[in-house]
């Protein structure tokens, strides 16, 4: 595989998408702020799996079907995404640690920062308690949690696509097969442990899968194979599409709770 920079790689700007996440970080915000408000605000998290999983398979697919791909540039393009804003979060933390908190405090915040530069705290947070308990206050990094399911994504995301893509496999069967398996894992781990299912990689995975099958079907409707549809459909169905969605996240905010079973 080559090892490029070609802009073949490069995504086009899509100010919907920026609009979601603008909604996801308001949601997420409000949620932590005024609970009341927005009791199911945290779902913005979710939006976040979703949206990761669309751009990040975007990505890989316009890579494969040029033959550009290159899992250097990948990770490499990750790393430079990813690293200064943590770099400045876990120093901020440091120091803030090293002022205000007791050397016992210290240690669980070192343990913490390991975890997140190691890209496992969604383990770490696991073994100690449940997002929702009377102690998450007292973590500040408990939010990297979610970043951390989306780099073990990424980690063997590429590796299975590109398989997929050299075996002529379809690729639409193969995220579904998968999505169906991580979502059957998410129902039973949310029947028999909560806590599990909120922080597994596995009961996690079919959020960024739903977001992968979006982006091979766009890249499917881009093909040569794109079905073409009469102009009034081509304006009118994104439009009653967005709406429908809009729609689901409103209900899903107002009737999600932080109790509830997930998914509620």
């Amino acid at each position: 595989m080559k090892d490029t920079h070609n802009s073949t790689h490069i995504l086009a700007y899509r100010p919907d998408i920026d609009g979601l996440r603008a909604l996801a970080v308001l949601l997420v915000l409000i949620y932590h702020a005024f609970p009341k408000w927005a009791h199911g605000g945290f779902i913005g998290v979710d939006i976040f799996f979703v949206i990761s999983g669309f751009l990040i398979t975007s990505i890989i697919l316009k890579g494969l079907s040029t033959n550009t791909f290159s899992f250097v540039w990948f990770y490499c393009k990750r790393i430079i995404r990813i690293f200064p804003a943590l770099l400045l979060i876990l120093a901020s933390s440091i120091l803030l640690g090293w002022i205000f908190l007791f050397p016992s405090e210290l240690q669980i915040l070192g343990k913490h920062l390991i975890s997140a530069v190691g890209f496992f705290s969604n383990f770490t947070y696991l073994s100690e308690a449940g997002y929702f308990d009377s102690r998450a206050v007292e973590k500040p990094l408990l939010h990297l949690w979610s970043l951390a399911i989306e780099e073990q994504f990424y980690i063997i995301w590429p590796l299975i696509l590109w398989l997929g893509y050299k075996c002529k496999l379809r690729i639409d069967i193969l995220i579904v097969a998968l999505w169906v398996i991580s979502f059957a894992i998410n129902i039973d781990y949310a029947h028999h442990s909560p806590v599990l299912d909120f922080y597994s990689p596995q009961s996690r995975f079919w959020e960024l899968l739903t977001g992968a099958y979006i982006a091979n079907l766009a890249s499917s409707r881009n093909g040569a194979g794109r079905i073409q549809l009469p102009s009034w459909a081509s304006y009118s169905l994104p439009q009653i599409v967005s709406i429908l969605g809009f729609a689901m996240l409103v209900v899903g905010v107002t009737v999600t709770y932080a109790h509830s079973r997930f998914p509620a």
